[in-house]
C-alpha cells in the first residue's frame, strides 16, 4: 500500500543509545512501500531532516528502515558548523552517522573548497576521505592544490593529501607576482594554510629560487621555511646544501638562511668559466641576503673557502683559504671580497699546476646538482627525483 503526505514533518527514532535522534524534517510527498521484501520509505521533493549537529537537505530520497541507511539524490548538501559537504548522490546511515558520497562532490569550509568524485564522511570525527582524484581551491592563500587522495580533518584544522600532491600559488612581490609551485608525495595543510608541511621527494620552485629535499615546514605565519634530510637550495647561481636549512624571509623575500652540518655553498666564479665554481663549507653557515639578492655568506667552525683568481679576465690558479670564521661579501650575485679571521691558513695553486691535476680546483664534498627544478617542471608534473 502507498501511502502520500504533503508538507511532512515526521520523527524517526531508530537510534542507538549513544546517537541523536533522526528526525525527517519536511518532504514534499512520502510514499511507503516494499522493495525486494525491504521497507522502505520514499521521500520526494525538497526532503530534509537532521541528526545533532547535521542538517541535509537532498531533492529526494530513499530510507531504508531496517538498515538505517538513506540514499540521497540530487542536490545533496549536508551542513555541519561551519562545514558545507555538497553532491549529487549520497547514502548516509543513521546508526554509524557516517556518509558515502558521488558524483561532483564539494566540501566547502570557510576559504577552502575540496573537490572530488567520492567522499567519505564521518559525522562525529568531521574527518572526511576524498578520492580518487582531488582538487583543493584557497581563496585565502590565491592557490590550487592536487592530490590522488585528501582527508579533511576540522577538528585538527588539517587538510592531508596523499599521492602525487601539488601546490600552485600566486604570490604578490612588490609590484608583480610571482609564482610558487610545490611538488611531494604527501603535503598537509593546517589552519588553512598557515603551516605547510612537505614530505617525500619535496621539489620547490620560484622565479629566483628553488629546492630539492625529503621534507620541509613551511610556516607562513612567521615567515620561515625549515628544512629536513640533506636539502639542495638554488638561488640565481648558487647552489647550498647542508644537513638541515632554516631560512627567514620578510614579505615573501629572502632574509637570511642557516644551513647546519656539512654545509656547502657553490657559486659560479666566472660567466666565462663555466665550470669554474667558487666553494665555502663548514660546520655552520649563514647567508644574508639585501633588496633579494646575496650579500654575504658567513661559515663559522672550521670553515674553507676556495675561490678562482682571474688576471685581467684570464685564470691564473686557485686559492684555498681556511680559519674559525670565513666571510665571503658579493656584488651582483658573485663573490666580491672575502674576509678570515682566526687560524688563518691558506694554499695557492697556480694555474699550470691546476690544469694538470683539475682535482685543487674542488673541496671535499663538492657535488653539483643540476637537477633544479623549475616552476614549469613543477605545474606539466615532469618528475624526477635528487633523493639517493
Amino acid at each position: 500500500m502507498k501511502i502520500y503526505i504533503l508538507f511532512l514533518i515526521f520523527s524517526i527514532k531508530s537510534f542507538s543509545q549513544e546517537s541523536a535522534p533522526f528526525v525527517l524534517d519536511h518532504a514534499d510527498e512520502l510514499i511507503g512501500k516494499t522493495i525486494k521484501g525491504e521497507t522502505v520509505r520514499e521521500l520526494k521533493g525538497n526532503v530534509s531532516f537532521h541528526q545533532g549537529s547535521l542538517k541535509v537537505k537532498c531533492d529526494n530520497a530513499i530510507h531504508y528502515i531496517t538498515r538505517n541507511e538513506l540514499e540521497l539524490f540530487g542536490n545533496v548538501n549536508m551542513f555541519q558548523d561551519s562545514i558545507n559537504l555538497k553532491s549529487e548522490k549520497a547514502f548516509y546511515n543513521t546508526l554509524t552517522k557516517s556518509a558515502k558520497c558521488e558524483i561532483k562532490v564539494e566540501l566547502i569550509k570557510g576559504l577552502t573548497t575540496v573537490y572530488s568524485e567520492f567522499a567519505n564522511y564521518d559525522v562525529d570525527k568531521k574527518i572526511g576521505r576524498f578520492f580518487p582524484t582531488v582538487k583543493i581551491i584557497s581563496k585565502k592563500d590565491d592557490a590550487i592544490i592536487t592530490g590522488n587522495e585528501a582527508e579533511f580533518n576540522d577538528k585538527l584544522k588539517s587538510l592531508k593529501i596523499f599521492s602525487n600532491a601539488k601546490l600552485v600559488q600566486l604570490i604578490p612581490l612588490d609590484n608583480t607576482i610571482d609564482t610558487l609551485a610545490i611538488k611531494s608525495s604527501t603535503m598537509e595543510s593546517i589552519n588553512e594554510g598557515d603551516l605547510l608541511i612537505a614530505k617525500g621527494n619535496v621539489l620547490l620552485a620560484r622565479n629566483k629560487f628553488a629546492s630539492s629535499s625529503n621534507e620541509i615546514y613551511f610556516d607562513k605565519i612567521n615567515e620561515t621555511i625549515d628544512y629536513f634530510n640533506n636539502p639542495i637550495l638554488w638561488y640565481e647561481k648558487n647552489q647550498i646544501s647542508g644537513d638541515t636549512i632554516k631560512i627567514k624571509l620578510k614579505n615573501n623575500k629572502l632574509q637570511k638562511m642557516d644551513i647546519a652540518r656539512r654545509a656547502f655553498a657553490i657559486t659560479m666564479s666566472d660567466s666565462n668559466y663555466e665550470n669554474r665554481f667558487n666553494q665555502m663549507t663548514g660546520n655552520l653557515m649563514k647567508i644574508n641576503f639585501y633588496n633579494d639578492t646575496i650579500k654575504n655568506i658567513i661559515v663559522y667552525r672550521n670553515g674553507i673557502s676556495l675561490y678562482y683568481i682571474y688576471d685581467e679576465n684570464l685564470p691564473n690558479g686557485v686559492n684555498v683559504v681556511s680559519g674559525d670564521e670565513v666571510i665571503s661579501d658579493f656584488k651582483n650575485g658573485i663573490i666580491d671580497k672575502i674576509n678570515i679571521k682566526k687560524g688563518v691558513e691558506g694554499i695557492y695553486t697556480p694555474e699550470k699546476i691546476l690544469n694538470r691535476d683539475i682535482s685543487k680546483g674542488f673541496l671535499d664534498g663538492f657535488k653539483l646538482n643540476k637537477n633544479r627544478p623549475t616552476i614549469n617542471s613543477i605545474i606539466n608534473d615532469k618528475s624526477f627525483s635528487n633523493l639517493k
